[in-house]
């Protein structure tokens, strides 16, 4: 065993070396740990101990002097070491609590829905799409029944062009919130870019809350009406239909569903046949969107005119006598005539109003009248017996 410093042979149980005064280290672990202190504590540059001159301790006092020096020394670096663990320890604990509120604070933020939602908004904003959809399910998974999740889901499905999806979580939002504005906008714009029509008009009219409907009006088209009111008419009949500005009527006159391939309203309609006319209509407005089906009803039953009055009545006539036949006819009616048989407009002789004279005999005079919508009434009759 010899001197670290000076490299004198030391006996077994020496702690200083007799030549230079150096403390000899038993434990080589103190040396490292006292190099570590010496190191970070302030032990003042060795440089300058380095370059003392290595000389002989002569004499016992001299020994005993630098051995008290070195033991004090000891103690001092043993307290050193002492607050070197404190502070260790210190930091070692420190860095625990830490990291527990670390993974407590990560823990409430992984279960927190305003937490998530914003990190699902900011994903949102970067366009990071994959990431804002987790989430914003993970916020779902918290809140199930919050529209502004189900709404931001909605958003981010139709950026991954998820339509069917997107369509999905916006009925579920209108079905748990019937007055949210804001998935009716969504959706309609949806079904716009899909040029559905009929899906616009099936959302709106299953709405039944007014401020949503005068919200969207623009969507909802109005039904037709007439200007001819429901029932039987025993004339012919001219009517109107009319919806709001800008929308375009198709009608039926045969009970058929109407639709852009029907007959176009652009002059007033003519029921000018007796029987049931059943007429269906829509509207479609300027954004393409179909009205409810309106239906009216009509019946026509022209009246049949009475028998016509003739003049003479029925007797034995000669000559001398007033002998000429006439026909009262009423307005709008016309007359015809025959004897011996029955007349029609077609078979019977059309009267002019002039008199019929009686021909030579014994006969029978049929008149019938026609009203202007074609229908006869019974034949009247009168039996005449003439000799001249």
């Amino acid at each position: 065993m010899e001197c670290k410093k000076c490299g004198f042979p030391l006996d077994d149980g020496v702690l200083v070396c007799p030549r230079c005064g150096t403390e000899v280290q038993l434990v080589s672990d103190y040396q490292v740990f006292g190099d570590f202190l010496d190191q970070h504590l302030g032990k003042k540059s060795n440089k300058k101990k380095d370059q003392e001159p290595v000389s002989r301790l002569d004499g016992p006092e001299e020994i005993y002097r630098v051995s008290r020096m070195r033991r004090a020394e000891q103690k001092r670096q043993k307290k050193r070491r002492i607050r070197l663990a404190v502070l260790i320890t210190f930091i070692v604990a420190a860095a625990i609590i830490y990291g527990v509120l670390q993974l407590n604070a990560r823990y409430q933020n992984e279960n927190s829905y305003e937490y998530q939602m914003k990190r699902a908004e900011r994903a949102y904003a970067d366009q990071k799409y994959d990431q804002a959809y987790d989430r914003v399910q993970k916020a779902i998974g918290l809140e199930a029944e919050d529209a502004d999740a189900w709404l931001l889901k909605a958003r981010i499905l139709i950026e991954q062009r998820e339509t069917d999806k997107a369509i999905s979580a916006l009925q579920k939002i209108i079905g748990l919130y019937p007055n949210n504005a804001s998935a009716f906008e969504l959706l309609i714009r949806i079904y716009e870019d899909q040029e559905d029509t009929d899906a616009i008009k099936s959302l709106l009219s299953d709405s039944s809350d007014k401020n949503i409907r005068a919200q969207f009006a623009d969507y909802i088209s109005e039904t037709p009406k007439s200007d001819l009111e429901e029932g039987e008419y025993d004339d012919y009949q001219t009517f109107s239909l009319s919806s709001e500005e800008g929308s375009v009527i198709y009608y039926t006159l045969d009970g058929s569903i109407p639709d852009e391939k029907s007959r176009v309203f652009d002059q007033k309609i003519r029921l000018d046949e007796e029987g049931v006319t059943v007429v269906q209509a829509i509207a479609v407005n300027k954004k393409g969107i179909s009205s409810d089906i309106a239906q009216f009803t009509y019946t026509i039953a022209f009246p049949v005119p009475d028998p016509p009055k003739i003049s003479p009545s029925s007797g034995e006539f000669i000559r001398g006598m007033d002998a000429e036949i006439q026909i009262i006819v009423p307005d709008g009616c016309k007359a015809y005539y025959s004897f011996d048989k029955m007349p029609t407009s077609d078979t019977g002789t059309r009267y002019t109003g002039e008199p019929i004279p009686m021909p030579e005999g014994e006969h029978t005079f049929y008149a019938i009248l026609v009203n202007g919508q074609g229908k006869s009434s019974y034949a009247a009759s009168e039996t005449y017996s003439y000799s001249g």
